[in-house]
């Protein structure tokens, strides 16, 4: 369960880090269109936006699974219960229902929706964009379910790492 826990976590980075450089690349061919040529090409206003839409998704799932997610910290934080396995898993629960509610079974609903539902000037369809919902939300559930049990087996609870829970006032 380790391994794969750790391959999703390095293709997410790998895929973040595409979509980013990507997203640059496109902004920046999209403003020296617009400004220098006086010709701006349609496309990267599309390309850039479902490219943010990518990274958000994806960057979500990845800080979630780091549990780098500001609300889990957060929360872990004014609750104050920095070493109970039962917040812990509690947390990671209601990240799971929500994942699967939403992401998973929402994200799908929306893309069997929007599937022939093209984007003018861009060879995509909506449903193809939206792809990024379910597949995020699946991840998402995964690296729940996967800090569940291992806050269950008392590994990964705050208290491993104490410099990572902040302080609140």
């Amino acid at each position: 369960m380790t391994a794969l826990f750790n391959a999703l976590v390095r293709v997410l980075q790998l895929l973040c880090v595409a979509l980013f450089a990507s997203l640059v690349i496109v902004v920046v061919l999209q403003v020296f269109t617009r400004q220098v040529l006086q010709s701006p090409l349609t496309w990267t206003t599309p390309t850039a936006q479902y490219l943010f839409v990518w990274l958000a998704l994806a960057g979500t799932a990845l800080l979630f699974g780091l549990k780098e997610h500001i609300a889990v910290d957060f929360l872990m934080g004014v609750i104050g219960l920095h070493k109970s396995k039962a917040l812990e898993i509690g947390i990671h629960s209601l990240a799971f229902l929500f994942s699967a509610a939403v992401l998973v079974y929402g994200g799908t609903r929306g893309v069997f929706l929007t599937w022939s539902q093209n984007i003018s000037g861009f060879p995509l369809s909506f449903g193809m964009v939206f792809l990024m919902l379910p597949l995020a939300g699946l991840i998402t559930c995964y690296f729940s379910f996967y800090h569940i049990v291992e806050a269950s087996h008392g590994r990964g609870l705050p208290d491993d790492h104490p410099d990572d829970i902040p302080e609140v006032a």
